[in-house]
């Protein structure tokens, strides 16, 4: 027979195995390089995961409530916050962010048409408001309806430079995308909104011609030292809010920081000062709830700076902010339970 005849299943069958061979080499490398990603992925993944649990082992030291945590000392935070809270890259595009945000919020131009109609009507209710409050008024001819009719205008008075302050918060806050500027900006000029009604609010009513002393008979004493001490504290405490809502966005894992810390202790030192400066006033002094009031209030707020100072950040948060609604709710009592005694007796 032919060799070559003869041969042809045999180098048909080697070129079959040296076919499956090359097949199966070049599986195996596939095989191998899917095998490699995965390896690489998995690697990538543990190194995240290490990461992740690193944050959210210093989230919850900063933010356990008697989890001691000293980051408010550390300068290298603490010129991270300042690099970001002064950069003049982000400030000098604030503008230009304003008017994006203002584009891509829903509603934008109803709200502005609304902030300007409240500011329209608040210019048109002054003065039925002061001719309310600054009237001859004895107790007889007074009412409850005279009282609530004040203390509504007074809600409605002071309502637009707050209010347009929380609407630059807000379109701030709807830039897409957002720096991480913008991202801490946008809460802390929300917040600063609130802080801010509320201060105009109370200066309005403790003022000469408020409801407080024109509608609801405080004493002008009282009310004076009131004025005194929240023309300097005021702004204090609002400066200082906005910046602890500043700095816990940039810093969360650490209860905001340096930065924050700085901010909780000036508002904390603030009420010590207003509470010994208020005891000093013979008219405090005299009323023994007043007198307590005042001292319970000074040593809670020193109370806030020793637990700083022992670590305790998001303890001394949570004191500082429970104090904080303690007054705005004593607050409204008094003025609730003022309004009630001025019903009956009227």
């Amino acid at each position: 027979p032919d060799p070559e005849n003869a041969a042809a299943p045999a180098k048909k069958l080697v070129e079959k195995l040296v076919d499956d061979r090359q097949e199966l080499l070049t599986s195996n490398l596939q095989s191998m390089g899917a095998l490699l990603r995965q390896l690489v992925d998995n690697n990538i993944i543990a190194n995240q995961l290490i990461e992740r649990t690193d944050e959210f082992h210093k989230f919850l030291l900063g933010n356990l409530l008697w989890v001691r945590n000293f980051d408010f000392i550390s300068l290298q935070i603490f010129s991270q916050q300042m690099e970001a809270l002064l950069s003049p890259i982000d400030w000098a595009r604030l503008p230009t962010d304003l008017i994006r945000g203002t584009m891509q919020a829903p509603w934008s131009n109803v709200l502005l048409l609304l902030w300007l109609a409240i500011y329209l009507l608040c210019r048109q209710l002054r003065k039925p408001f002061e001719s309310l409050v600054t009237r001859p008024m004895p107790v007889s001819t007074s009412s409850i309806w005279n009282i609530i009719v004040g203390l509504c205008l007074s809600f409605i008075l002071v309502l637009p430079w707050p209010l347009l302050l929380f609407l630059l918060g807000y379109f701030l806050g709807t830039v897409e995308p957002a720096s991480e500027f913008l991202q801490a900006l946008s809460p802390a000029l929300l917040f600063g909104a609130r802080l801010l009604y509320i201060l105009l609010l109370v200066r309005l009513l403790i003022s000469k011609t408020g409801v407080g002393r024109r509608l609801l008979k405080w004493d002008a004493r009282n009310l004076d030292a009131l004025r005194s001490e929240l023309e300097w504290a005021g702004p204090l405490v609002i400066v200082c809010g906005m910046l602890h809502t500043f700095a816990l966005r940039l810093d969360v894992v650490s209860s905001g920081g340096p930065l924050g810390a700085i901010a909780t202790l000036l508002i904390a030192a603030s009420i010590i000062a207003v509470c010994i400066r208020l005891l000093r006033w013979e008219v405090f002094a005299a009323d023994r709830l007043l007198r307590t009031s005042l001292r319970v209030c000074a040593a809670l707020a020193a109370v806030v700076i020793i637990m700083q100072v022992l670590g305790l950040m998001f303890a001394a948060d949570v004191y500082l902010i429970a104090l904080s609604q303690t007054v705005l709710w004593m607050t409204a009592v008094k003025v609730l339970t003022d309004i009630l005694e001025r019903w009956l007796l009227i």
